[in-house]
């Protein structure tokens, strides 16, 4: 019972689709309506009578009953009324083949569909997630800008129903049925389009049980926004990419993962490397034996240690290193190696925007400080990490952000 009711309302949704991209339609089924009710009054017919009579000129306009009495009609009543029989059937049968366009088309969301997984955005993040969802035996629908963007053929071979379409626009959602999704994953590379389409998102959705996760890379937008989405949208989540990825990073945990004195170096105070150091403050706020060293050469020109670091390094004096040098200056690594104790747990995490470079890096590092502190763990920052290259490089622990952010926005 509750999938036909599933389908009728689909079918109506397809209705007032059809109404609204044909207004030509729209507007003809108006004047039967209209005329058709006038002419039934006019012939003597009470109104509900008359309202019932133009009904059925949708679907037996070849009855005839009415003849006899609109022979004494004037003309222009006989003119509407065979005008009406005429549009009438036109009408049902143009609606008709297009819903059925519309719903059998290849790619269409179907009417029925429920608890299905919106990705809105194609990039390696959306497809990656897409490709999960769809290992999983669950329904996917991808909205993208550009249908012709370079994931998006192998997700329809995988079996991903994708919808061209504005985010922004509450009619790219309602047509993929966000009011019986799941969840709706906003990936795009605008901030604004993806709060944009969380708003619209969870307002199409209403009391329909609905996670949305909007990805906001802007830190103080993220901040200025997330009082807001917790007062008034319970249900969404605003969340920064290298944030989630970097949080389950410390606190799976794959570095700082034995208790005693331990270092950490991380190579690269970028956008990922940031949110690393942050969620370390965070986590080992209380631990007096760690040390943190943090490497780049912007540090104190462009880039700047944030508050929450500061405030660690401040509650424990002598622990925090800031090293606005390259990472494969020798005279760094030899303050490093003084700086480390030698019953210590050394992590060495590569955060730079170059994989390739985090991966050289690591392996001439790691012989720098090797045999300097009782165990070296080396970390690479990878966008993604194959069973091959980990099979080349066993001992490097390579963490993929992909990997990290689908573990964290899955697990929610």
């Amino acid at each position: 019972m509750e999938s036909i009711v599933l389908l009728v309302r689909g079918v109506f949704t397809e209705i007032r689709g059809v109404l609204r991209s044909h207004p030509f339609v729209a507007g003809a089924l108006a004047f039967v309506v209209i005329s058709g009710v006038a002419v039934h009054l006019a012939l003597g017919l009470p109104a509900v009578r008359a309202a019932y009579e133009t009904a059925r000129l949708f679907f037996d306009s070849a009855d005839t009953s009415f003849d006899d009495r609109a022979a004494g009609a004037p003309s222009i009543v006989v003119t509407l009324l065979w005008i009406d029989r005429f549009l009438a059937p036109a009408i049902v049968a143009g609606a008709v083949l297009e819903i059925v366009q519309r719903v059998t088309r290849l790619g269409a969301v179907r009417p029925w569909w429920r608890n299905h997984v919106i990705l809105i955005g194609a990039g390696s993040l959306g497809a990656a997630l897409a490709r999960h969802h769809l290992r999983k035996g669950d329904k996917v629908v991808v909205v993208d800008a550009d249908t012709s963007g370079p994931n998006l053929e192998g997700l329809r071979s995988l079996g991903a129903t994708v919808l061209e379409g504005d985010v922004r626009q509450r009619d790219t959602l309602v047509r993929a049925r966000v009011d019986r999704a799941r969840v709706v994953y906003a990936l795009t590379d605008d901030d604004i389009a993806n709060f944009s389409a969380a708003l619209h998102a969870a307002r199409i959705a209403g009391r329909h049980k609905l996670r949305v996760h909007a990805r906001v890379e802007d830190a103080e937008l993220r901040a200025r926004l997330a009082p807001i989405v917790a007062a008034r949208l319970p249900g969404q989540v605003l969340f920064d990419g290298f944030d989630l990825a970097a949080r389950d990073l410390v606190e799976a945990p794959r570095i700082v993962k034995k208790a005693g004195p331990a270092a950490v170096v991380i190579t690269g105070y970028g956008e990922f490397g940031a949110a690393v150091a942050t969620a370390l403050a965070a986590r080992h706020a209380d631990h007096g034996e760690l040390h943190l060293w943090l490497v780049d050469p912007r540090l104190g020109h462009d880039l700047h240690v944030s508050d929450a670091v500061a405030a660690w390094g401040d509650a424990h004096p002598g622990c925090l290193h800031v090293e606005p040098v390259s990472m494969l200056d020798r005279a760094l690594w030899a303050r490093i190696r003084v700086g480390i104790a030698k019953d210590a747990h050394l992590d060495l995490v590569m955060c730079t925007d170059s994989d390739a470079k985090n991966v050289a890096c690591a392996l001439a590092l790691e012989e720098v400080v090797n045999g300097h502190c009782k165990s070296v763990h080396v970390v690479v920052r990878m966008l993604e990490w194959s069973a091959a290259e980990a099979e080349l490089l066993p001992h490097v622990t390579a963490v993929s952000i992909k990997d990290l952010l689908l573990r964290e926005l899955v697990g929610r």
